[in-house]
């Protein structure tokens, strides 16, 4: 048939053009031997961008549980915000509005019980940048209260604040703070008026003094917008982008464009959006978080956005993660760079162990589409990385 003729042709030509740049993007480096499962205290897993989970039973969703319930000691899990695609939850009564409950729905029920929930806003969660923004994360804060076993599963910033919000009681060895990065972002309203901290230098002190209160606690601070990552938000495209860009607008659209489609990635590049890591926003964003980061380096610093798994050594906080990867099959190219202690193109989780010997140990966890978790990865955390 033509059409599968042309898709054939297109990546013949696509893996002679631009093999090396395609085998690297899909590499998985292999995993290093973690400690046994019986010596784990509490685990914190991270996961995002999952807000279009597959009606009768996403893969990821049902590996993250399997995983959990499969995991001794205490657990949270952190979704790292886009909990709704395409634009949050629209009003009650519109058209929409029951399948975008099913897809929050979904990823609450993942959180069985006793394990703790906690739900960080992201761009797709305001409107998708949207007029409506406020209103729409108010609403997707008070549906999770509603639904979220009492204060069990919750939204964390709420109500549209920036956070920092300080997360003391899930473990004696660990500090989660909780920051709405989109708010930066949003050049809609934001209601500042009613946050305890509305203001980017109240957020800064907040941060400052959430960082320097720690004590001997581990701190992980969670986040939709990473402060560094090697995907499509920091100007990597494959040749997938250049030569097939209508696939990312509708998967079987394989019509080879040479030439025609760089242009979207051209235009990305010299043009980023506010969603970029090299637009004017992020980049204060990334500034402002980064100069108050650096005087204490915590841990970890955990955001979502990019569609892909990836570990890299930090400046600001020891090790910087994305986990944007919480949909099957919903994925964006990643490139290696000098930071890079990991990197994959596939869907997945992470998951940070505060083991019974006083470690720490972060595992990447790669899924399939029939929901089976494989692990691809594991470091110890508490060392300086080199």
């Amino acid at each position: 048939m033509p059409s599968q003729r042309a898709h054939l042709l297109g990546l013949v030509f696509a893996s002679l053009v631009f093999g090396s740049c395609a085998s690297r993007g899909a590499q998985l480096q292999p995993a290093r031997t973690a400690s046994p499962a019986s010596d784990i205290e509490f685990s914190l897993y991270l996961i995002g961008d999952a807000g279009e989970p597959a009606p009768g039973g996403e893969p990821v969703l049902r590996a993250l549980t399997a995983t959990m319930e499969g995991s001794p000691g205490q657990a949270a899990v952190v979704f790292l915000g886009d909990n709704i695609y395409p634009k949050g939850l629209p009003p009650l009564g519109g058209p929409t509005r029951p399948e975008m409950e099913r897809r929050l729905l979904d990823q609450i029920a993942a959180v069985r019980a006793p394990a703790r929930g906690l739900f960080v806003p992201g761009n797709h969660d305001w409107e998708k940048s949207g007029p409506g923004g406020l209103a729409s994360i108010q609403a997707q804060q008070a549906f999770i209260s509603a639904h979220g076993d009492g204060d069990r599963i919750t939204m964390s910033p709420s109500g549209g604040c920036p956070g920092p919000v300080t997360i003391d009681d899930l473990s004696p060895r660990l500090r989660v703070v909780a920051l709405d990065t989109q708010w930066w972002l949003h050049t809609y309203d934001k209601g500042e008026a009613h946050c305890s901290a509305g203001t980017e230098l109240q957020v800064l002190v907040a941060l400052d003094a959430a960082l320097a209160t720690a004590g001997t606690r581990h701190v992980v601070l969670v986040a939709h917008h990473p402060l560094q990552s090697s995907g499509w938000h920091a100007g990597h495209f494959n040749w997938q982008d250049h030569l097939f860009p209508l696939t990312r607008v509708a998967k079987p659209l394989w019509i080879p464009l040479p030439g025609i489609g760089s242009l979207y990635p051209l235009f990305r590049i010299t043009k980023p959006s506010p969603q970029d890591l090299g637009s004017r926003e992020y980049s204060h964003l990334r500034a402002a978080l980064g100069d108050v980061l650096r005087k204490h380096r915590p841990l970890l610093y955990a955001g979502g956005h990019e569609h892909e798994l990836e570990v890299l050594k930090g400046d600001s906080a020891r090790f910087f993660v994305v986990s944007g990867a919480g949909i099957y099959g919903h994925l964006t190219p990643t490139r290696h760079r000098a930071e890079t202690l990991f990197r994959g193109t596939a869907s997945g989780f992470m998951r940070i162990d505060l083991l019974q010997d006083g470690h720490v140990r972060l595992l990447v966890f790669a899924v399939d589409g029939t929901g089976a978790a494989t692990q691809s990865y594991s470091t110890a955390l508490d060392f300086e990385p080199t």
